[in-house]
């Protein structure tokens, strides 16, 4: 079983170095692992921005120092309207070997992490925002391969009952 939805201290919510996750997995005796470290350039909680030459550098001399494990190369993009155009000049520039398309941002309401996405807001209201969103993402024109943690508005909904 390969992992491929892993962050390293490219993104906001890891500190871990990549070569700490390679050690690891050699030791197991893994042949394949996968990274996707995120890029989100509208979400007032977590903006982040990754230098993608910084960040292919440091996985090609990787590569080159552990021969024996494939290392595959994604981003996880955190989808929002207005940045459509700017993940697929990314997407053309870079050779990822696949994206992550991953909704934590509704519109103008924030990240669903933030309590305040839900202000004035029932379940059904919230969740019913999330995946209109979802269906946005999905229809969108970004070339990705996997459809992040549908289920992310759950782990941080103030309702009694969390189920989708």
């Amino acid at each position: 079983m390969t992992d491929l939805h892993m962050h390293t201290n490219f993104s906001f919510d890891s500190d871990e170095l990549p070569e700490n996750y390679l050690k690891q997995a050699t030791a197991r005796g893994d042949t394949h692992i996968g990274f996707t470290d995120h890029c989100e350039y509208n979400n007032p909680s977590f903006p982040t921005i990754v230098d993608f030459d910084l960040y292919f550098s440091v996985w090609n001399d990787l590569a080159n120092k552990y021969p024996n494990i494939k290392i595959l190369k994604g981003v996880e993009f955190g989808y929002a309207d207005g940045v459509i155009g700017k993940y697929k000049q990314i997407l053309k520039k870079y050779p990822f070997d696949y994206c992550i398309l991953s909704i934590h941002t509704v519109g103008t309401r924030g990240d669903c992490f933030d309590l305040k996405y839900y202000d004035g807001l029932d379940k059904r209201a919230a969740y019913g925002q999330y995946l209109d969103e979802t269906l946005k993402a999905v229809r969108s024109d970004i070339d990705f391969k996997i459809l992040g943690h549908i289920g992310y508005i759950t782990r941080y909904a103030p309702y009694a009952d969390k189920s989708l």
